[in-house]
């Protein structure tokens, strides 16, 4: 039954799509004022249109999967920064990765023993 058109509620969706774009004006404005947020607690210069693309285009490929958008949170840009004491490091970025295909190609369980 997966991919399968004739189980598709086609009117279903229809009736999503104004939603969609008040979705897509909500997501470029929360990026944007992430971005501007991001400048203004770290001592970065951020190229504002390298990064809404970067933005759109791992949530459009995250859309296409059928996953929800992700957001960017200035909390733990600071926390990151704070930790490893540098704005050029990826080890968080890295860590986080790991963390992601384990879950994917594994199990949750590890998130239980986290703080």
């Amino acid at each position: 039954s997966i991919g399968n058109p004739s189980k598709i509620n086609f009117q279903a969706w229809a009736k999503t799509l104004p939603l969609l774009a008040v979705m897509l004006v909500v997501c470029f404005i929360d990026c944007l004022l992430k971005v501007l947020g991001t400048e203004g607690k770290l001592p970065v210069k951020v190229d504002k249109d390298q990064e809404m693309q970067l933005f759109g285009g791992s949530n459009l490929i995250t859309a296409l999967s059928g996953s929800s958008v992700g957001y960017m949170q200035l909390k733990f840009n600071v926390i990151n920064a704070g930790i490893l004491g540098n704005i050029q490091d990826r080890r968080g970025g890295l860590a986080y990765a790991a963390l992601c295909a384990i879950t994917w190609f594994w199990t949750i369980e590890h998130f239980n023993f986290l703080p």
